[in-house]
């Protein structure tokens, strides 16, 4: 396999299990809360007591990540998956994937701590390299 395949299978694992973790979080952050999506979720009120044990996140910066992520991530490894299977991608862009996840990670990370402008600067760095992703398909 090329180091593009082996890196975009990388992130691709990476890129998951952070959405994932995040569900998990989301999820502890409702029920410790008790700010339930719907009514019969209120039947696990029962682990409250145990949700709200240790630092909490606010629910809102949760589900601010988790819609970022799904309104960027899918899209960028979708081009790269294309990029993939329609062409040969410069060698340069197995790094670029890594550079992806990296950006994704931290700013979900600088979501979190409510750090701009890291914030900004890791969503811009994961858009540019969507964009020369879109481009490089494109050629």
């Amino acid at each position: 396999m090329s180091a593009y395949t082996d890196n975009l299978k990388l992130v691709t694992g990476v890129l998951t299990i952070k959405m994932m973790a995040m569900h998990v979080l989301t999820i502890r952050a409702r029920v410790g809360s008790q700010d339930y999506k719907t009514s019969e979720d209120a039947l696990f009120g029962f682990l409250t007591p145990l949700m709200r044990a240790g630092p909490g996140i606010p629910l809102e910066r949760l589900l601010g990540i988790v819609r970022n992520s799904i309104e960027n991530e899918p899209f960028f490894l979708l081009v790269a998956f294309a990029l993939q299977l329609f062409s040969t991608p410069p060698q340069a862009y197995a790094t670029y994937l890594q550079a992806y996840a990296a950006t994704r990670c931290l700013h979900a990370v600088s979501y979190l701590l409510k750090l701009q402008p890291f914030r900004g600067i890791f969503f811009g760095a994961g858009a540019v390299l969507t964009i020369m992703f879109g481009i490089k398909l494109l050629q």
